[in-house]
């Protein structure tokens, strides 16, 4: 990652790349997709940050053609401690009608261990007209180093 001191905040850059896979029946393996994120966030106090994520990806689903959609997420934190941070967010992609409406959620992260290992609760849904709402308990590591 890359940062710089801004009249702002502190800016931080960064990608995150993937890729998927598949497995198909009678098949094995097979790559279904890939995709990649600029991340830049501005961090503009001890609390507020703001995330900006434009990004590109291509996916084969089988049995139908690929297809390559640009995406966007767009998100804001507050940490009014050390324990965690709350956050919503607005997801969306240039492909609806092969990867869904956008969404918006907001939630909640509790650290374990401060900027490593936490526990996310968020609610989303994706902004069509009677869209189901979706709650989701996951666990992620991160600020990874190297």
């Amino acid at each position: 990652a890359w940062a710089s001191s801004t009249p702002l905040g502190e800016l931080t850059i960064g990608l995150k790349g993937g890729v998927d896979f598949e497995q198909v029946a009678d098949s094995g393996w097979r790559q279904a997709g890939s995709a990649g994120l600029l991340l830049v966030s501005l961090q503009i106090n001890e609390q507020w940050a703001l995330h900006l994520n434009p990004g590109w990806g291509q996916w084969r689903p089988a049995g139908q053609p690929q297809f390559q959609a640009s995406l966007l997420n767009v998100a804001a934190t507050w940490a009014p401690g050390d324990q965690g941070l709350l956050f919503a967010e607005w997801q969306g992609n240039s492909r609806r009608a092969d990867l869904g409406s956008p969404t918006v959620s907001a939630g909640g992260r509790w650290w374990l261990h401060k900027d490593t290992p936490g526990l996310d609760l968020t609610v989303g849904r994706e902004t069509v007209s009677g869209a189901p709402t979706q709650v989701t308990l996951g666990f992620g590591w991160y600020g990874l180093g190297y």
